[in-house]
C-alpha cells in the first residue's frame, strides 16, 4: 500500500493533491472541506512547509510531496482551522511565538477529536500536541504559557519547538479588515457545521460556535458588525451625523443606495412573555428600522412553539402579536430555510427560555435577551451566535 501510495505522489503534482485532498475532505469530512474551499491554493517558495493569511492556503510543493494522503488531510485542515478560529487575527500584540504555539496546540487537538482514530488524518512530524490542552483556546493556553514569565527556561523550550507551518503572515495592520475577516470567518464556521449536518463535532469545535459570554455592547451596534460586510460602502467612520452624541455606536452610509436585506426579526410570543415584553421588543425592532435609516429590508415573525404570523419588519408597527403557548426556537429557522435563499442574519427577541436548533445556521444569529428574570445571568447563553441583554426598563424608541 506504501509503495502503490508514493507511485501516486510521483505522477501528481502537488497542486493536485492538494485539490484531491480537498474533494475527500468535502466528501468524507464536509466540515473541513467545505471550509478548505474558501481558501485560494496558493504554491510559493516563502515557507519551507505550509501558512495560511485566512485568504490563501500557501504551500511549499516539496513539504507537500514528503507528506502521505492522511498527513495532507491533516494538513489542510490544520491551515484551514487557523483561518476559521480567526487566529490570524487574534495575536494583538502577544508574544508572536508563544501565540503561534498555542494556536497550534488548540487546532491539532481539535483535529484529533474529530478522527480519534486515525481513519482520514494524521499528524505529521513536528506537529504539536498534548492532550492536556484539548479544552483551552489559543488565549488561555498562551495565557498558561505566559503565567510564570519568570520560567525562562520553559520559555526559551517553547520558542525552540518546531511548528507545523509557517505563520509570518499573521499580523493586525488593518483593525477593520481584522474585525470583519474574523465575522465573516465565524459566519463560514457556522456555515460548515450547518451543511455538515450536525456531524459529529468535537467539543473544542462547538465551544467555538457559542458565545462565551452575553454580550454588554448595544445590540443595534452588534446587529451592524452583523450585516455590515453584505454591503461595500458601510461602516463605522463617519457615523451617521444625525446620532453623533447617542449612546449608540451606529453605522454610517455612504450616499449611495445600499440596503441590507433579508434580515430577519423574530419576536417571542409563548406564554412566558406578557404584554409589556411584546411591547418592548416591537419597539425595539421599530426603534432599529429607524436608526438605521431604514436601511435594513426583511421579515418579521412572530412565534411561540410554531411561526403564528410573519409580515414585512417595515409593517411592524402595524402589526399584532399572536401567541401564549410553549417556547421552541426552532419553527423560526425552519421557516427560514424553507422560505429564503438568502438570510442575511436573524435577530431573535426573547427571554432566552426555549428548545434551540440542534445546529447553527449557515447566516450569523444575534439572540436580544431580557434581563427580567434574575436568574437568567447566572445561566448559559445560547448554544451559538451572538447575544446582547435588554434591559426590561430601557426607553422604547417611537
Amino acid at each position: 500500500m506504501a509503495i502503490r501510495q508514493r507511485q501516486r505522489h510521483k505522477q501528481l503534482s502537488a497542486q493536485e493533491r492538494l485539490e484531491h485532498s480537498r474533494i475527500q475532505l468535502i466528501l468524507d469530512f464536509p466540515f473541513f472541506g467545505f471550509l478548505a474551499m474558501h481558501l485560494k491554493l496558493v504554491e510559493t517558495n516563502k515557507t519551507k512547509t505550509a501558512s495560511t493569511n485566512g485568504k490563501e492556503y500557501g504551500y511549499n510543493p516539496q513539504f507537500i510531496q514528503t507528506l502521505n494522503d492522511k498527513e495532507l488531510n491533516f494538513l489542510t485542515a490544520h491551515e484551514v482551522l487557523h483561518a476559521a478560529l480567526g487566529h490570524p487575527w487574534r495575536v494583538r500584540g502577544r508574544n508572536p511565538v508563544i501565540f503561534n504555539i498555542a494556536a497550534d496546540f488548540v487546532v491539532n487537538a481539535m483535529i484529533i477529536q474529530f478522527d480519534p482514530n486515525g481513519e482520514a488524518f494524521q499528524m505529521p512530524a513536528h506537529g504539536l500536541y498534548d492532550p492536556q490542552f484539548a479544552h483551552l483556546s489559543v488565549e488561555e493556553l498562551y495565557d498558561l504559557f505566559m503565567s510564570d514569565k519568570s520560567d525562562e527556561y520553559r520559555l526559551k523550550k517553547l520558542k525552540k519547538m518546531s511548528i507545523l507551518d509557517d505563520h509570518k503572515d499573521w499580523n493586525e495592520s488593518d483593525l477593520h479588515e481584522s474585525a470583519l475577516s474574523r465575522e465573516i470567518w465565524r459566519k463560514r464556521l457556522q456555515g460548515a457545521a450547518y451543511k455538515s449536518k450536525g456531524g459529529s463535532l468535537p467539543a473544542s469545535v462547538v465551544r467555538e460556535l457559542a458565545s462565551d459570554k452575553v454580550a454588554k455592547k448595544d445590540w443595534r451596534q452588534l446587529l451592524a458588525e452583523m450585516v455590515q460586510h453584505e454591503v461595500v460602502d458601510y461602516g463605522f467612520t463617519p457615523p451617521d451625523y444625525r446620532y453623533q452624541g447617542s449612546e449608540f455606536v451606529l453605522p454610517g452610509f455612504s450616499e449611495t443606495e445600499a440596503v441590507v436585506k433579508n434580515v430577519v426579526f423574530a419576536i417571542d410570543t409563548s406564554g412566558s412573555i406578557d404584554d409589556e415584553l411584546l411591547s418592548l421588543f416591537l419597539a425595539e425592532v421599530i426603534g432599529c428600522l429607524k436608526q438605521f435609516n431604514d436601511k435594513v429590508k426583511g421579515t418579521l415573525i412572530y412565534c411561540d412553539n410554531k411561526v403564528r404570523a410573519v409580515c414585512d419588519v417595515h409593517d411592524a408597527q402595524n402589526s399584532t402579536p399572536v401567541g401564549g403557548s410553549g417556547t421552541s426556537f426552532v419553527p423560526v429557522f425552519d421557516w427560514i430555510e424553507q422560505n429564503l435563499q438568502e438570510c442575511a442574519g436573524l435577530v431573535y427577541l426573547t427571554d432566552g427560555y426555549g428548545t434551540f436548533p440542534e445546529r447553527a445556521p449557515y447566516y450569523p444569529v444575534l439572540w436580544l435577551l431580557t434581563d427580567a428574570d434574575e436568574e437568567w445571568s447566572e445561566g448559559e447563553p445560547p448554544p451559538f451566535g451572538n447575544s446582547a441583554m435588554m434591559e426590561r426598563e430601557a426607553k422604547k424608541c417611537q
